[in-house]
């Protein structure tokens, strides 16, 4: 029998863990088992393969219980992820009135009709996190202490969307609908935190000053991820257009910029190494300014493993990091692989780069003669091309289910847009800077982002008016994803 090195031994161990998580979550999770039970199946599991290790088993079975080993302590995780004292609070006080007092522990959301902000509680001596829909005035702020009095309701599904799996993912469990507020306090949170929420809201305020309602609404959706003011008839275009994730900070997102912004360096002379070491500080630099949101750190990893992968030419190495990466992801909270759309999306696009930009970017390079194959231009543009479509063999089926539509015109609309995303952050980071040193100049330092914004809608609306290329699916079957993402199970163990 073949010998199984060490880091694929932890490949398949971690591939084990996964497979766990997922059936867990996706298939048998009202299947009650006491968390003491799997971690002791787990245990025993160990105490087997640490046994056929010493006796040195031909079969290598110490492998086969290794691997069960792992996936049982995926079980026993996700099990401890299901907060059963949670379950048990809103079982009891759901649909009554109870006070509680507590702070906000996230930055509020503001709409045209109300503001919603994560609320930590203190009730009857344990700390419950509690979802809270209030009036637009007066607006609350991220650390404000209050009491909050009001009727406890629990999260259920509407338009088909499961807001209570949605919420319980973030170890919400109970929410509260426009409830009487009183601010007992404020400052009670995290200074940094504090800070960086201010900051993001001075840069919300400054799209708002120099740029119009529809500019403005774009760049806070691509820079910053809020999406709660994007008008209908605009999500609709960019929709219907295949452009949907240009609103949205994920994994696509994050490694496109990151990886025209280094073949941007590249291409101005600049070395490898310093170029690499120039694309990381910038990304950084771009989650500070939009104060390191969860959703936005997690995408980050995933695109700069795409990065480095694909500077490397080793994807395969890179792809066991990946997995790696999720695999850390999801020991901190396993309900992200089912219930978090972001990380699923960050995940499978940057999966697709991984495995296929190489063999898609070659396909598409060999087309052209060999003189033209080292322009600067025309690799950009392969690059983008083979990009999007990597990213779309893997999340197509995601976005079919959770958006009920796909956009066969996509792969096109996205060449006309991608390229302008690097620019359109760095122009609007350049523009942040300068109007908060020269505030008087602002409106001037806003005109190149506000051409690219234009020109990005512009684009996104010419191709939503070919509905001949937009089709509407109401229905996917949960076998055909199962079997779907089986498929790309095996991909990954046969590619490694």
């Amino acid at each position: 029998m073949p010998q199984i090195t060490k880091s694929k031994l932890l490949f398949y161990s971690c591939l084990s863990f996964l497979l766990g998580i997922f059936i867990f979550s996706f298939l048998v999770e009202k299947l009650v088992i006491k968390n003491i039970y799997i971690f002791g199946i787990a245990c025993l599991l160990l105490v087997l393969s640490v046994l056929f290790y010493k006796k040195g088993n031909k079969l290598k079975l110490w492998h086969f219980f290794m691997f069960l080993m792992f996936f049982s302590l995926a079980f026993w995780r996700y099990s401890l992820s299901i907060n059963v004292s949670e379950i048990n609070f809103i079982e009891t006080y759901h649909d009554q009135n109870i006070s509680v007092q507590g702070k906000v522990m996230s930055d509020p959301v503001h709409t045209n009709k109300n503001q919603s902000f994560i609320f930590d509680s203190i009730y009857q001596g344990q700390n419950h996190k509690i979802m809270i829909y209030a009036d637009v005035y007066p607006e609350y702020k991220y650390g404000d202490y209050l009491e909050i009095s009001g009727l406890l309701n629990m999260p259920e599904e509407f338009n088909g969307f499961d807001f209570k799996r949605y919420l319980e993912h973030s170890g919400i469990y109970s929410l509260f609908f426009y409830p009487k507020i009183n601010i007992l306090d404020r400052d009670r949170g995290s200074k940094i935190k504090s800070n960086l929420y201010s900051f993001k809201n001075k840069i919300r305020l400054v799209f708002d000053q120099n740029l119009d309602m529809q500019s403005s609404v774009l760049a806070k959706a691509c820079f910053l991820g809020d999406k709660k003011d994007i008008p209908n008839n605009l999500r609709d275009s960019f929709s219907k257009s295949g452009l949907s994730h240009i609103m949205a900070i994920s994994g696509l997102h994050i490694s496109i910029i990151i990886l025209i912004f280094m073949n941007l360096s590249l291409s101005l002379g600049i070395k490898r190494q310093r170029a690499l070491v120039l694309t990381v500080l910038f990304l950084i630099f771009y989650l500070v300014l939009i104060a390191f949101p969860a959703s936005a750190i997690r995408a980050s990893i995933m695109g700069l493993i795409a990065l480095f992968a694909l500077n490397s030419g080793r994807s395969k190495n890179f792809l066991r990091i990946l997995v790696l990466a999720a695999v850390v992801m999801l020991i901190f909270n396993p309900r992200l692989l089912r219930d978090d759309l972001g990380f699923q999306l960050s995940f499978l696009s940057v999966l697709g780069i991984v495995l296929f930009f190489p063999i898609i970017n070659k396909f598409f390079l060999e087309l052209f003669p060999n003189k033209f194959q080292n322009s600067i231009f025309l690799n950009a543009f392969i690059s983008i091309v083979s990009i999007s479509i990597s990213a779309q063999i893997f999340i197509w089926p995601l976005l079919i289910k959770n958006f009920s539509q796909i956009s066969l015109i996509a792969p096109i609309s996205n060449l006309f847009v991608l390229w302008t995303l690097p620019f359109l952050i760095i122009s609007i980071i350049g523009a942040l800077i300068l109007s908060f040193i020269f505030h008087g100049f602002s409106l001037s330092f806003f005109v190149f982002p506000k051409i690219i914004l234009s020109y990005i809608v512009f684009i996104a609306n010419f191709f939503s008016s070919f509905s001949l290329f937009y089709k509407e699916i109401y229905y996917v079957s949960p076998v055909f994803l199962f079997v779907y993402f089986c498929v790309i199970f095996v991909i990954i163990i046969k590619r490694d």
